[in-house]
């Protein structure tokens, strides 16, 4: 409003002041359908925002003990969803929110619950040998992914190896180590032999925004450690661990 006064006496009306402005305000109605996210050692609050009341919110008060002491948050916030920290995860806490404005600070909000949690520890790849059968073998974060697997059944069969690379890899190398066997013609019987260690150059191919892998390698009798490397020069950002079981091949003893 643009208000102006003057005064009356026997006289008459004097004559007007100045204008000035003024805007009736009351305080923030309520938040609203408070939806409560769980967070590490946080919690993510949505809400729908109440009337402002005649004056432009200005901030938001959160309380984490349904109302009993009350935190402004710092930097101001003024739209949905709010971020509360500093909480204790598997501590289960009751949320209230409210907004401020010119006039004051508004009517607390419903309570919501909310329990903060850590998150999972990150997977180890699995040190299984991959089936014969094409299969996934998902690996999380920033891993060379391994699509497919077929592991060598006996001495002689070739290991073929696909996957994806990581982005900034410039090739991928994978090395298999182990104690290899041999087959003894006087026992019939496998006899361990040194530890070996077996590298492999692994050609990318690039397929539109995909870039491929394929390792081969020919691996004798024994149990092999598979480390599949993403390199970006010697550096290696990147990296999987299978394993395979190669079995020897067995030989018929000639006679006569």
């Amino acid at each position: 409003y643009q208000v102006k006064l003057r005064a009356i006496n026997g006289a008459g009306a004097g004559a007007e002041s100045s204008a000035v402005s003024v805007t009736p305000a009351t305080t923030p109605a309520a938040p609203t359908n408070l939806i409560a996210t769980p967070g590490d050692a946080s919690a993510s609050i949505a809400f729908t925002a109440g009337a402002d009341g005649g004056s432009t919110i200005t901030n938001y008060e959160y309380s984490t003990d349904n109302g009993g002491s009350w935190t402004a948050f710092s930097p101001l916030t003024t739209t949905s969803p709010v971020s509360i920290t500093g909480l204790t995860n598997g501590t289960t806490y009751q949320v209230k929110l409210r907004a401020i404005n010119g006039a004051g600070t508004g009517a607390d909000s419903s309570g919501v619950s909310v329990t903060p949690v850590a998150p999972p520890m990150p997977l180890a790849p699995s040190p299984s040998a991959p089936d014969s059968s094409a299969g996934t073998n998902s690996v999380p974060g920033n891993s060379v992914a391994i699509l497919a697997q077929r592991a060598p059944r006996q001495q002689g069969d070739t290991l073929i190896t696909t996957g994806v690379a990581p982005d900034g890899a410039t090739s991928v190398v994978q090395i298999a180590t182990g104690v290899s066997a041999q087959m003894s013609l006087s026992q019939m019987a496998l006899r361990p032999r040194a530890t070996v260690r077996v590298a492999t150059k692994c050609p990318i191919t690039s397929k539109g925004v995909a870039r491929s892998y394929t390792c081969k390698a020919r691996l004798g009798a024994g149990m092999w450690a598979l480390t599949t490397q993403a390199r970006a020069g010697s550096t290696v950002v990147a990296q999987v661990a299978t394993r395979a079981r190669v079995k020897a091949t067995k030989r018929t003893a000639v006679t006569g």
